[in-house]
């Protein structure tokens, strides 16, 4: 039964030498719980757990997961839940924002136009306001919205015409706008100011220029808090000196395209040269990802596009769902919607499908819940996690609490002996006894080792039977044949492994490429360790690290502590997460 190894952290006092950074479980299984909803349409979207329905016969539905309509127009609406209000745009005369939960018109354009016309009276008083037009509404999210207006002022006979953003809360004030600049007739456009999408207290902006070939590029970019203050910027032409200002962070504005809003904690931007960076909210960006564009993170996880694929990431940058897909609609870490062969179903964090690629059209999970569309028909789809036996794991075999009778359920070890006994790594001593406290043999690594191996590589070592011989004998020739170790422990099988020694096995068992040289390593006692090399090597590659001591920065390796058989589970699955998903599932 395929078995992916996924990242969580994990903190436990009592094997603090031995503690990997990521160790490795999954996500309770999903079962799909599929409902006609009784109605037609062509395509689907999902806002914070409503859908949006769009019929194909010019009208659109704001349902729930019931199938119960809450609101019907003739234009689209898009609902967001912290200011409980949907849009309703796309038509000139359409009213505004609607309140969900009593489905009544709280913010009229009327109305909105008279809160932009004050704002602009009090704070502009360029002459005489002759007219004032709405451009552009903008759904609400995370409780503000970011609408466009045209104003003509006349002054001594004079007239000109501004276009800007307001930035309004739920209560349909304007918070701030963009500066009001002039258009004029000659001397080519001046700066366009556009504010975009409010999330997490930040708000999206841009301004663009003409240049001098008549192109419209951009000038700066990024994110203002709330009050209008420019927060993290992308000054791509801009002359303005931000150094001074210890409010603001430049970011990279090389090739930069465009930068989305933040969601989860997290933001992103585009680069003209077909790469992608992630953004955290202190500024911190990470290194160029090979994506042209990452979506919007939606409980941890994006879709990220090439011109030819669409997988899933992190909020570390790490692929989670693979480069397998034409399209992706959102996923939240459980459950994620993807489209193949031009159809739409779900995968889960193990990109194993729990609902068939079969529907013409898909939204986005929420809340639970995702609507979809199969044959004209409207269907939710909700997930109920799947009743497990006690005795089971979530990919369905058993624990090993319930394998081995002397490992107790929740022992510290337990999810590193689970991982390397499901990748069929260990194994026990027979009659139910895996045997954790006894110390580990020179027989019994060797076998690890050559598993290991026999991942890494794809070959399969079937020993042969000699019943006059060790039984580890035909492992340890093996591990010689492939220059995992060399003929020092040929008379050692049944002597106990030391921790230099361990070091020793798993310095060698794969190939060089894939141990790392990322962590930084400060170990007091292995300059005149004869496997100090090896330690070093492990330690790089953050399989092993150090045992904290009193009053010192560097840590002690202990190189000639004994191993025992639990603590071997831990170090064989921090070589199993060197391996990585590919050689890590079976």
């Amino acid at each position: 039964m395929a078995k992916r190894l996924t990242t969580m952290l994990l903190v436990l006092a009592l094997c603090l030498a031995l503690m990997p950074a990521q160790s490795f479980a999954v996500s309770a299984p999903k079962k799909a719980v599929v409902k006609d909803l009784g109605l037609t349409g062509k395509y689907v979207t999902n806002y914070d757990g409503y859908g949006m329905v769009q019929t194909g016969t010019g009208k659109y539905l704001l349902i729930d997961t019931s199938g119960k309509v809450l609101h019907e127009a003739s234009s689209r609406m898009e609902y967001d839940a912290v200011s409980d209000l949907f849009l309703l745009d796309g038509i000139k005369d359409d009213p505004g924002y609607y309140r969900l939960s009593d489905d009544t018109l709280v913010l009229s354009r009327a109305a909105l136009q008279e809160n932009v016309r004050a704002f602009l009276q009090e704070n502009y008083p360029m002459g005489e306001l002759v007219q004032l037009e709405t451009r552009n509404l903008k759904p609400f999210t995370d409780g503000y919205a970011a609408n466009q207006y045209r104003a003509v002022y006349s002054d001594a006979g004079e007239t000109r015409s501004y276009e800007f953003f307001v930035l309004i809360n739920a209560s349909g004030l304007v918070v701030y706008c963009t500066p009001l600049i002039a258009f004029t007739s000659g001397g080519g456009y001046p700066l366009r100011y556009f504010l975009g999408y409010c999330g997490e207290g930040l708000v999206t902006f841009k301004s663009e220029f003409q240049d001098p070939s008549g192109v419209m590029a951009v000038y700066e970019a990024g994110y203002k808090d709330l009050g209008g203050e420019d927060v993290m910027v992308f000054a791509v032409s801009s002359p303005r000196e931000y150094q001074d200002d210890p409010g603001v962070t430049l970011l990279e504005a090389a090739k930069f395209a465009d930068c989305s809003p933040f969601e989860s904690g997290m933001a992103s931007a585009s680069y003209n040269d077909g790469t992608s960076r992630l953004l955290d909210h202190n500024g911190k960006m990470s290194a160029a990802l090979p994506y042209n564009r990452i979506g919007t993170f939606l409980g941890n996880y994006a879709p990220v596009y090439t011109p030819d694929a669409v997988g899933y990431i992190d909020t570390a940058g790490n692929l989670l769902i693979p480069m397998e897909y034409m399209d992706a609609a959102g996923g939240n870490g459980e459950i994620f919607t993807v489209c193949k062969d031009g159809l739409w179903g779900i995968v889960d964090a193990d990109n194993k499908a729990i609902v068939p690629f079969e529907y013409s059209a898909m939204s986005s999970p929420a809340l639970g819940a995702v609507y979809a569309v199969k044959d004209g028909k409207v269907y939710a789809i909700t997930f109920e996690d799947v009743k497990e036996d006690d005795t089971l794991t979530p990919w369905g075999t058993k624990k090993v609490s319930a394998v081995f009778k002397d490992v107790p359920e929740g022992a510290w070890y337990e999810r590193y002996l689970q991982a390397a006994y499901e990748n069929g790594i260990v194994g026990g001593k027979g009659n139910g006894i895996y045997d954790p406290q006894d110390n580990l043999k020179h027989g019994e690594i060797m076998v690890m080792v050559t598993r290991l191996h026999e991942m890494a590589t794809g070959e399969k070592f079937q020993p042969a039977p000699n019943p006059t011989d060790h039984w580890a004998r035909a492992y340890c020739d093996y591990c010689k044949a492939e220059g995992i170790i060399d003929g020092r422990f040929d008379n050692k099988l049944e002597d106990k492994v030391t921790r230099a020694e361990m070091a020793y096995y798993f310095a060698n068992a794969l190939e060089d490429r894939y141990y790392g040289d990322d962590a930084d390593v400060s170990l007091s006692d292995i300059a005149t360790e004869e496997y100090g090399a090896e330690i070093l090597k492990l330690a790089k590659s953050d399989v092993v690290t150090g045992y904290d001591v009193e009053g010192q920065t560097a840590k002690e390796f202990r190189p000639a502590k004994l191993v025992t058989r639990a603590e071997a589970a831990v170090f064989v699955t921090n070589i199993l997460g060197l391996i990585g998903p590919t050689g890590g599932v079976y």
